[in-house]
C-alpha cells in the first residue's frame, strides 16, 4: 500500500487515481458546486446566442432602414409617376371631347344624309311596286300564251308519236329486207370467190411452163396427187399431223424442174385470186416438206391475180418464198 507522508503524497495519490479524485471531489463539494461548471457552460453558450440575436437584429434594422429608404424613393418616383400620367390624362380627355364632338357633328350630317336617302328610297320603292303590278300583267300573259303553244305542242307530239311507231315497224321491215340483202350477198361473195379460185387454178395450171421460166427454171413435170402420194407413202412423215400431210396432198401446184445450174429441186406453189399471208405459210411448208420428203431442194412460190405491192410487203415473204402475177382475165358478170 502507498504510504502517504505529507500533501504532496497526497496529491500525488490523487493525480496517479482519477477515481479516487473524483470521489473526493463529490464529498468535499456540494451538488451546486459540482453543478457549477454545467452552468457556466451553458451561461456562455446562452450569451453566444444573444450575442448573435443581437448581431442580427442590428443587419435586419440596416436592411429595414434600406428597404424603407427605398420605399420613399419609389414612393416619390411613384408620386412623380403618377401626376405625370395623370397630365397625360387630362390632356387625352381633351383630345377625346374634341374627337367625340367632332363625332357628334359628323354623325349629324350623316343622318340628314340618310334621311334624304331614306325619302329617295321611299320613291324607288313605289315605283318598284308600281313596275312589279306591270310585270304580273306581262307574266300573266306570257302564262297564257305558254299553254296555248304547250297544247299545240302536245297535239304535235301526239302526232309525232304515231309517226315514230309508224317509223319502227318500217325499221323493222327495212330490217329484215337488209337481213335477206346481207344473206345474198355472202352467197354470191361466196360464189364470186369460187369463181375466182377456179379461175386462179386454171391460170396457174396453163402458166406451169411460164411460171418455171419467169425465175429461171425449167419445168420437167407438175406433181398429179397420185405422184404427191406416192412421195408421202415412201416418206417418213412422223410428227407431221394429219391435218398438215392433208393439205400437203392438197397443194395448189407442186412441179418438178431443173434449175439454172441443171440441179433437180421442186417448186411448191400456193395460188389466189388475191393472195394472203396463209398462201405463203403454206408454199414455206409444203416445200419444206418436200427437201424433207426428197432430200431435194425446194422453192417456195406464191401466184396470184392481184399481186400489188401492198400485198407483196404485207402478205408475201420474198426472201422465202419466189412470186409470179397471174393476168386477170375473169368473166365480168352482166
Amino acid at each position: 500500500m502507498t504510504a502517504i507522508d505529507n500533501i504532496q503524497d497526497f496529491i500525488r495519490v490523487l493525480d496517479e487515481n482519477p477515481d479516487w479524485l473524483e470521489e473526493i471531489r463529490v464529498r468535499v463539494l456540494t451538488r451546486e458546486l459540482l453543478g457549477l461548471p454545467q452552468v457556466v457552460m451553458e451561461l456562455a453558450a446562452s450569451h453566444v446566442r444573444l450575442e448573435n440575436t443581437v448581431a442580427e437584429l442590428a443587419a435586419s434594422q440596416v436592411r429595414l432602414e434600406n428597404t424603407f429608404q427605398k420605399f420613399v424613393e419609389t414612393t416619390q418616383e411613384f408620386m412623380q409617376t403618377t401626376n405625370r400620367r395623370l397630365g397625360a390624362l387630362e390632356a387625352s380627355q381633351a383630345r377625346l371631347e374634341n374627337t367625340l364632338q367632332k363625332f357628334v357633328e359628323t354623325t349629324n350630317r350623316r343622318m340628314d344624309a340618310l334621311e334624304a336617302s331614306n325619302a329617295r328610297m321611299d320613291n324607288t320603292v313605289a315605283e318598284l311596286a308600281a313596275s312589279h303590278a306591270r310585270l304580273e300583267n306581262t307574266f300573266q300573259k306570257f302564262v297564257e300564251t305558254t299553254n296555248r303553244r304547250m297544247d299545240a305542242l302536245e297535239a304535235s307530239y301526239v302526232r309525232l308519236e304515231n309517226t315514230v311507231a309508224e317509223l319502227a315497224a318500217s325499221q323493222v321491215r327495212l330490217e329484215g329486207t337488209v337481213a335477206k340483202l346481207a344473206t345474198l350477198q355472202e352467197t354470191m361473195n361466196e360464189d364470186v370467190g369460187v369463181m375466182k379460185g377456179h379461175h386462179a387454178s386454171i391460170q396457174s395450171s396453163k402458166h406451169a411452163y411460164a411460171m418455171a421460166f419467169r425465175h429461171g427454171f425449167q419445168l420437167k413435170q407438175t406433181l398429179s396427187q397420185e405422184n404427191i402420194w406416192k412421195i408421202l407413202n415412201d416418206a417418213d412423215t412422223s410428227g407431221i399431223s394429219r391435218d398438215d400431210i392433208v393439205s400437203f396432198s392438197v397443194a395448189d401446184l407442186i412441179m418438178k424442174i431443173t434449175d439454172s445450174d441443171g440441179v433437180d429441186c421442186y417448186v411448191a406453189a400456193e395460188f389466189s385470186y388475191t393472195v394472203d399471208r396463209g398462201d405463203t405459210r403454206r408454199a414455206i411448208r409444203n416445200a419444206e416438206f418436200l427437201t424433207r420428203f426428197t432430200g431435194l431442194p425446194a422453192h417456195a412460190m406464191v401466184a396470184g391475180v392481184k399481186v400489188t405491192d401492198r400485198v407483196k410487203r404485207r402478205f408475201i415473204d420474198t426472201k422465202r418464198a419466189l412470186w409470179y402475177e397471174l393476168p386477170d382475165r375473169i368473166p365480168q358478170a352482166d
